[in-house]
């Protein structure tokens, strides 16, 4: 875990490590009906690990109780449990 929130509230990330040097960044969000799904945080292509850090900072700024969590995943294997919107 990158960042622990309050256990109560606070906005998901998950940072994709794709263990050669670049991520993949998803954050919690829902679709027009209310039902949990992610964006794609980071765009369509990953990014370095700046990127990453800065992303984390500036949803934090909005968002202090923040979870993040990191996967390593070199092959994309993890499935998000909601559609990617």
């Amino acid at each position: 875990m990158i960042r622990r929130g309050d256990a109560d509230a606070g906005q998901v990330m998950i940072v994709r490590n794709l263990l050669d040097g670049t991520f993949e960044v998803f954050a919690r969000t829902f679709t027009l009906d209310g039902d949990p799904a992610w964006r794609a945080a980071s765009g369509e292509d990953p990014v370095d690990g700046e990127a990453v850090r800065s992303l984390i900072d500036r949803e934090a700024g909005f968002d202090p109780d923040l979870w993040v969590i990191e996967i390593e995943d070199r092959d994309r294997k993890y499935e998000l449990d909601g559609p990617l919107v």
